[in-house]
């Protein structure tokens, strides 16, 4: 598995966000219609143009734009991607739980990744990935990196989840994490599926577990198709010449908890 484009992508996002220090995190619950507000004052706040996002009262879609020009496929990968929404929250928090209420495309090598994001220089991520070409399944995973690493640890602790109920990515399913400074625990449609305790972690010596740093919410959507690696993983390249028009992920609802 290779999570190298998503590094990517969320370390400019992260970066890209708002400068000033987040306010402290609140129990809420967010749920997204075409009355919903989006800035540095709200909530949450879009980190892309208006045209790759729609408040809708079905939910807040996040678009994948096709690339411009002819996209040519060769050896497994796409030569142009395609660009996607980011929405951040202008808060983060040390430990509590987040419910997403979420439908995601059914496009294979288009991922839809709903994750908490430090702000700071640690790079530490718990992430939720639906990919788009695995309809029946979602995927979770912890990256934390730390001094000694010699190589990024891009999918050690990562897991691989059926949705259930003989359903699909793309029926509304609500997704969540509960993080606290021993362990995390994800699950789906209030089911626990997988937790991962922080003493199972240690990899040569040290401890890979975010347990330190606050975390906000960064939900996005985005091409897989490009490197190899990732494009495998996810399923890619995304056939553009049979992809709809729109694709688009629906994030119905936010609700957080804190601890």
């Amino acid at each position: 598995m290779n999570f190298t484009t998503l590094f990517l992508v969320l370390s400019t996002v992260i970066t890209a966000t708002i400068s000033s220090p987040a306010p402290a995190c609140r129990p809420s619950k967010t749920t997204f219609t075409s009355s919903t507000t989006l800035g540095p004052a709200e909530a949450f706040v879009a980190l892309s143009p208006s045209d790759t996002y729609e408040l809708t009262d079905n939910g807040l879609e996040l678009h994948l734009q096709r690339p411009e020009g002819t996209v040519t496929t060769s050896k497994g990968v796409n030569d142009k991607l395609g660009d996607g929404a980011t929405v951040n929250s202008t808060f983060s928090f040390l430990y509590g739980k987040v419910t997403y209420e979420v439908e995601a495309p059914r496009v294979a090598g288009v991922i839809t990744a709903i994750i908490l994001a430090c702000e700071g220089d640690s790079h530490d991520e718990i992430d939720i990935e639906i990919l788009g070409g695995d309809p029946t399944h979602w995927q979770s995973n912890s990256y934390s990196p730390a001094s000694s690493d010699t190589q990024p640890l891009w999918g050690v602790f990562s897991g691989v989840h059926s949705i259930g109920n003989s359903s699909t990515i793309s029926r509304t399913h609500a997704y969540s994490v509960k993080w606290t400074a021993d362990s995390i625990t994800w699950g789906i449609d209030g089911n626990d599926v997988r937790t991962l305790k922080k003493a199972d972690t240690i990899v040569n010596g040290s401890t890979h577990f975010p347990f330190k740093n606050p975390l906000l919410l960064s939900m996005g959507i985005w091409d897989a198709s490009n490197p190899l690696g990732t494009s495998e993983w996810g399923k890619g390249p995304i056939n553009w010449k049979e992809a709809p028009s729109k694709i688009a992920a629906v994030i119905k609802s936010v609700e957080v908890e804190c601890s």
